[in-house]
């Protein structure tokens, strides 16, 4: 067997079996004596093998494929592969020539029981064919270029053959003995054979019980035909262009059930049917047929299917279906049909499925009486009536059972969904020429089962098309529509309204989008004065539009003289000649008023509070009026600015913004209150300022002998006869009495000091003494040193004085550290907790003597300053009273000199 063979029968057996795996099928190939480059991709399902491009797909288990691409059938090389063909029993050979028996040929793989065998494209045909000795049940052909078959049985040893068949040759005729004593042959197909047009004059096969002949060149047919077929139940010979048939064609088979046939005569023989009373499935096409007699299906009480598509009918009349009372389905499809008699399905009430596409069909009724022929009908369950004539859908009440209904490619113009059944499930009217659809909103939301096919149509874009999209893309209504109303905005979707709800005056009234907003188009009309308004005019609307643009009117109406007026949600009455406008002229129901372009010039408070008033409103547009330039105008608008379109852009007169002259306006009173704002902020913040630092500010001040007046201070009391009292250890004597002192009552500030070396009374006690000096001074200064540290008694007076301060709540203590004092935690405990919470001062600090002149008692600095100028004064006026007497003197005494 040549390797192209033996690879295609390694990848059907092994890999569609799943006998074999295919790594182990391709080193098995791989193996072989001239082996092939096959490899396996990794999928178990695939080899790929370049070199002989071979691709099969199966999905029969136990089928084996072998193509051969013109080469013969055989095999060679198969010992050493390890396959199990035993479980193959169809055998499928493609483009293989077979010169030797096939048995032996399956015998060398090991095939034993193959009972169906399929040649496909054969290139050669020899009869018998080569398959003696195979038990075979099924064998089919499909031969080309083969025209002649010669005499002799086909299938010599094929007892048990059940089915033959034989496609697509060129054969021309069959020999009478072909498939001779074959007692077990049930069905035959010989069919696409375009030259097949003689049959044999006997087919003697009783056992056979399907018959196919159909896609042949059969132009008659005899009574001698099928009359050994006593068994036959199906007869397939459509597709033939049959011109002649017997009258008792069919007499000797009384057991058919399924007939196909075409024919290409005006009309059948009289009682070609009549033995037939078996058939459930009689179907006569693409013939020639015009005319079907009364009594032609008189005999077929169990017929279920009737075909008669594609004939010359043009009528249908007359009791022809009236036996039929089992008839379900029913096709006339592609005939000349343009009426049917009222009385057609009257006995033929189990029909549910009826289909009458392509006729020429203008109305559904044909009668007086316009009755569909189809009421009887109560079990119809679907009709197909496409492309036809139809101008109207009908009437389809009486249908309860119905659920699809064709009816796409006629000339229907109109439909209505409230006349719909309501248990219709598919209404397709796909390429007609509907403009409009009426239904109502609720009819259309509880319409959720029905789907509708409006492909097509060129319907008026409307706003009675709104609710149906608007419904459709909600998903409460199936419907398949074109693409341009799929994607159809709705928003501009209009309906005029009717002549008399209209103005007269106006261009046009229309209910626009799916809001049904009313837009009354009065503009470019030269009126000089709003048209009066309908008042019922309102209606099904969600507002209205009153559009007066670019006329001449001068004044607005009132709803009093207008009462329709009081009915406008939007004004437009821009490019007018309006001057004043009053709150007589407005509404609560008005939402935006558009102004631009007038005369205007007057805006009141009573105006302005009235709009601010109503609820509605949203959008003021005032551009472009003549708005005088002055403040209180623009205080008013401003007031208006949240309702303002563009308030921004807003001009008075002088064609200056609104708002800049607004700013203008107020420039004067905003600098004001900026520079009062800056002043009150300076001034607030110098009074936290001075009241958090207040002792370190008048300290800087006195240090540095400016302001002296705001460095003064008032102590309570003033009967004081020291003005401090200074404690220290004796051994700081010289300190004491040689610097502090006279530096302290020196002028000017001449303070009185209380010491022990001078003022203490000799005789009293110490203690009494101290007590004394300290409660007689409005200031205790102890001069801490080493020595003040180490003595009891100083420590004492320190105590004494810090008390006396705590009792009074006020600073008394003057506390300065001398230079041999560094660290604080030498100092007892009283002594530390005074230095943690008071400020002192340290005798090396730069400014000492002015930080202690400062914690002296000052409050009559400045009016010792004044006091001390006096005196410079005085002593100034004595010392030039003194010159000018020495001068006077020296002028006596030289005149004294002269004498």
């Amino acid at each position: 067997m040549s390797q192209r063979v033996i690879l295609t029968l390694l990848i059907t057996i092994g890999i569609v079996l799943g006998l074999v795996d295919a790594v182990d099928l391709c080193q098995q190939l791989r193996a072989l004596p001239t082996p092939g480059p096959c490899s396996c991709p990794g999928v178990d399902s695939k080899m790929l093998c370049p070199d002989f491009e071979m691709y099969y797909e199966y999905n029969d288990s136990a089928l084996l494929y072998i193509a051969c691409e013109g080469k013969e059938l055989q095999f060679n090389h198969t010992d050493s592969l390890s396959v199990d063909f035993s479980e193959i029993s169809k055998l499928e050979v493609k483009s293989c020539v077979v010169n030797v028996p096939l048995k032996d040929t399956l015998d060398a793989i090991g095939i034993r029981d193959v009972r169906a065998v399929h040649f496909d494209s054969l290139t050669r045909f020899e009869n018998p064919l080569p398959l003696s000795g195979l038990n075979l049940t099924k064998v089919k052909i499909n031969v080309e270029h083969i025209t002649l078959l010669n005499d002799g049985n086909l299938l010599p040893d094929s007892e048990q053959l059940e089915e033959f068949v034989l496609c697509y040759s060129d054969i021309n005729s069959l020999p009478n003995n072909f498939l001779s004593e074959k007692s077990h042959l049930r069905s035959l197909y010989i069919s696409g054979s375009k030259n097949l047009n003689n049959l044999p004059e006997l087919i003697p096969i009783p056992s056979l019980e399907k018959l196919y002949l159909d896609q042949n060149n059969i132009s008659t047919i005899t009574s001698e035909h099928f009359s050994l077929l006593s068994n036959l139940k199906i007869l397939d010979l459509k597709q033939n262009p049959i011109e002649t048939i017997a009258e008792d064609a069919f007499i000797s088979n009384p057991e058919l059930k399924r007939l196909h046939l075409q024919f290409d005569g005006p009309r059948l023989p009289e009682g070609i049917f009549r033995t037939l009373t078996m058939l459930t499935e009689l179907k006569i096409v693409n013939g020639q047929l015009e005319h079907i007699q009364d009594d032609l299906f008189s005999n077929q009480k169990q017929l279920r299917t009737l075909d008669l598509s594609g004939n010359q009918l043009t009528v249908l009349q007359g009791p022809i279906f009236h036996r039929l009372n089992v008839l379900e389905h029913l096709e006339i499809n592609d005939n000349h049909l343009n009426a049917i008699s009222r009385n057609i399905f009257s006995m033929s009430n189990k029909l549910r499925n009826i289909s009458l596409n392509r006729n020429q069909f203008t109305k559904i009724s044909a009668n007086p009486l316009d009755i569909s022929p189809f009421n009887h009908l109560t079990f119809l369950e679907k009709i197909e009536l496409e492309s036809n004539y139809l101008t109207e859908i009908g009437s389809w009440a009486n249908h309860a059972t119905l659920a699809v209904l064709q009816l796409s490619y006629n000339s229907i113009r109109k439909l209505n969904i409230n006349t719909i059944p309501r248990n219709l499930h598919h209404l397709n009217l796909a390429y007609n020429r509907i403009v409009h659809i009426d239904a109502d909103e609720e009819t259309l939301v509880n319409r959720q089962d029905l789907l509708l096919s409006l492909e097509g149509n060129p319907l008026t874009l409307d706003c009675k098309l709104i609710n149906f999209i608007q419904t459709v893309r909600k998903g409460s209504l199936k419907a398949h529509l074109s693409k341009q109303y799929e994607n159809l905005s709705i928003d501009q979707l209009y309906c005029d309204l009717e002549p008399s709800l209209c103005p007269h005056e106006c261009n046009s009234c229309r209910i626009i989008g799916p809001e049904r907003q009313l837009v009354l188009n009065c503009s470019y009309k030269n009126l000089e004065k709003v048209p009066p308004i309908p008042p019922d005019i309102y209606r099904n609307s969600s507002s209205i539009v009153l559009d007066v643009r670019n006329n001449s009117i001068r004044l607005l109406p009132t709803t009093h003289s207008n009462p329709g007026f009081g009915l406008i949600n939007t004004l437009l009455l821009d490019n007018n000649l309006l001057e004043t406008w009053s709150v007589a002229n407005l509404h609560s129901n008005l939402s935006m008023i558009s102004l631009n372009n007038n005369a205007l010039y007057n805006l009141d408070r009573q105006l302005v509070e009235f709009i601010m008033g109503l609820p509605n409103l949203k959008n003021l547009h005032l551009l472009n009026n003549h708005w005088p330039c002055h403040c209180k105008l623009a205080k008013q608008m401003h007031w208006l600015q949240s309702k303002i379109v563009n308030f921004t852009a807003l001009t008075c007169d002088s064609g200056r913004k609104l708002t800049e002259f607004e700013e203008s306006c107020e420039n004067d009173m905003l600098a004001f209150v900026l520079i009062s704002f800056i002043i009150l902020t300076l001034i607030a913040s110098g009074f936290a300022l001075y009241y958090r630092h207040h002792s370190s500010i008048k300290k800087w001040l006195f240090v540095n002998q400016l302001c002296l007046g705001c460095a003064s201070e008032v102590d309570a009391d003033t009967d004081f006869q020291y003005d401090a009292f200074i404690s220290y250890s004796h051994r700081d004597e010289s300190f004491i009495a040689h610097e502090l002192v006279p530096k302290l009552e020196a002028p000017p500030q001449k303070f009185r000091l209380c010491i022990h070396l001078r003022d203490f009374v000799p005789g009293m006690l110490i203690e009494t003494q101290i007590l004394n000096a300290i409660a007689t001074s409005r200031r205790t200064i102890v001069y801490v040193t080493q020595n003040f540290l180490r003595s009891e008694w100083t420590r004492h007076e320190f105590r004494l004085a810090f008390e006396q301060s705590l009792r009074e709540n006020r600073t008394r203590l003057i506390v300065i550290l001398a230079t041999d004092v560094q660290r604080l935690d030498q100092l007892d405990p009283q002594l530390r907790v005074f230095f943690s919470t008071t400020t002192y001062l340290r005798a090396d600090d730069e400014k000492f003597w002015q930080k202690l002149v400062y914690a002296m008692p000052h409050r009559d600095v400045v009016q010792l300053q004044r006091e001390q100028k006096a005196q410079r004064a005085e002593q100034h006026l004595r010392n030039s009273s003194l010159r000018e007497s020495n001068r006077k003197r020296e002028q006596l005494d030289l005149a004294d000199i002269a004498l």
